[in-house]
């Protein structure tokens, strides 16, 4: 029997490594299948983090445009605040210092309304 056992014991061994080579290929081959899966949805998940990428960048480019128009606007508006509060001061120079033979009477209503202005613009 001893004799017997030594003749089949190779057999037993190459069947044993044989189904342990295929229990591992098939090991292998699941292990595949799921790293597959995982780069397919690592690859949609940076294909929307791209889009989502360039749509930020759009919208800071726009964001960026819009302030240079703001301001330009703000800078236009303040020049010409500055020009209208110019040629307020020299309005009030003209009238301060021009001779008292060419001041007159003059309508309260008119008064007030030229006296609040120049009082506002100081």
């Amino acid at each position: 029997m001893n004799a017997l056992l030594l003749k089949l014991l190779p057999y037993g061994i190459a069947a044993a490594l044989a189904v342990a080579a295929v229990l591992y290929v098939n090991h292998l081959r699941s292990s595949i299948d799921d790293l597959t899966q995982q780069l397919a949805t690592s690859e949609a998940s940076a294909a929307v983090a791209r889009e989502a990428a360039k749509t930020n960048a759009a919208a800071v480019e726009q964001a960026r445009v819009d302030g240079q128009k703001m301001v330009r606007a703000l800078e236009a508006e303040r020049a010409e605040s500055d020009a209208r509060a110019a040629e307020l001061s020299e309005l009030r120079a003209q009238v301060e210092s021009a001779p008292a033979e060419d001041d007159g009477p003059l309508a309260p209503v008119l008064r007030n309304a030229i006296i609040g202005k120049t009082r506002s613009a100081k």
